[in-house]
């Protein structure tokens, strides 16, 4: 099952080389219950704890040994069958290799479920992303429900997304199905089954070096960033807005997606998108015929601020460092400004890094063996 479509789009750019360079009281024993002296005694119980047994985009992460969505956190909404308002809480994903019972909880209320009874599941992920939503951010009118994600970053090295359906373990995942039946008896624990939808576009950038530039040079890509170009005054932040039908079985339930800034916000910094600046020799050597792939997750509206600045160190075939913290700025405007980027979308866009005449002519080239012109 495909729920997005994804347009792959080569477009050869060259890489230009630049540089610059977390009082116990007194009382009597008779009234200390001895059994839990420490917890209460509730008449019923809370629940099973809640776990992601799988969580999937939809996009071929089928593959047990390719498991992008794993170690991320989602933010679940659980509306139980009969009530008018959802339970709240936040869940890490363990990844699809991960058979235990427990989840973890990092804010809001616990996310527990009743055996035997059924619960609509409407979320979104990764969680950190959102830094204004305040639980529970959902609005239900008859067969219309309202999910509000404020404070989500603009542009992210994350996959912002929408949970848009939810089912039992081991059942397919249908986009639509909201229904949960949480089991009366299980040995595996109380899974759901998560699937996702795309809030944002992307940009996968492939890096790679030029064929006879890699006979004389190392190039060690160190950082990489985005930033908004000097014309933009686009924020840090946008809000989402996504209208879903309630119950629906078929299709996608996404009525609507509306992602716009506030009136007032944070400044847009740079967002770092990749870093490698550890040990003697840091950066990620670049490659002839293996890419390194990096990717940015931006709201569509912003496809035509966006600048990628790179920085790096080049090496001699040696090892020796001959320039430190160069920097290549590259405006993504007449790339990424074009219709088909909108939301769900992914660019892939090569780059090819291969030094330009007047830094050839600039320095030596110290693995050549040049003729002596006098001697002592």
């Amino acid at each position: 099952m495909k729920v997005y479509r994804y347009i792959y789009t080569g477009l050869l750019t060259t890489l230009l080389i630049g540089w610059g360079c977390l009082l116990t009281a007194c009382t009597d024993h008779n009234d200390i219950n001895m059994e839990r002296p420490d917890e209460p005694h509730p008449e019923e119980p809370v629940g099973e704890s809640l776990r992601v047994a799988s969580l999937t985009r939809g996009t071929g992460d089928t593959d047990d040994a390719v498991d992008p969505m794993k170690g991320e956190y989602v933010h679940l909404f659980l509306l139980a069958q009969g009530e008018t308002t959802p339970s709240s809480g936040t869940v890490l994903y363990k990844g699809k290799d991960d058979t235990s019972t427990g989840t973890d909880i990092t804010w809001d209320t616990p996310l527990y479920v009743k055996p035997g009874k059924d619960y609509e599941v409407f979320g979104f992920m990764p969680a950190g992303e959102a830094t204004g939503t305040t639980a529970p951010g959902i609005e239900i009118s008859g067969s219309t429900l309202t999910m509000t994600i404020n404070g989500l970053n603009a542009v992210s090295k994350k996959d912002v997304c929408v949970v848009i359906g939810a089912n039992t373990v081991g059942e397919s995942i249908t986009p639509g199905v909201f229904n949960y039946h949480a089991p009366e008896n299980t040995e595996i624990g109380y899974g759901v089954d998560l699937l996702a939808d795309h809030l944002y576009a992307s940009a996968k950038f492939q890096f790679k070096v030029h064929t006879e530039y890699d006979k004389l040079r190392t190039i060690k890509l160190k950082k990489v960033v985005m930033k908004l170009n000097t014309e933009s005054t686009k924020l840090a932040r946008v809000n989402a807005t996504v209208t879903m039908t309630k119950g629906a079985t078929t299709g996608s339930p996404i009525t609507s997606v509306v992602l716009e800034q506030p009136e007032t916000g944070d400044a847009f910094v740079e967002q770092e998108i990749f870093s490698d600046n550890t040990g003697e020799k840091p950066g990620y050597a670049l490659e002839v015929e293996k890419t390194k792939d990096i990717s940015v997750y931006f709201a569509p509206a912003y496809k035509g601020d966006l600048v990628m600045v790179s920085t790096y160190d080049v090496y001699d075939k040696h090892g020796n460092k001959t320039r430190e913290d160069c920097t290549a700025e590259n405006n993504l405007n007449n790339i990424l400004n074009v219709s088909s980027v909108t939301r769900g979308a992914q660019m892939v866009i090569p780059l090819m890094v291969r030094p330009t005449y007047v830094y050839v002519l600039s320095e030596p080239d110290w693995d050549y063996d040049y003729p002596s012109v006098g001697t002592e």
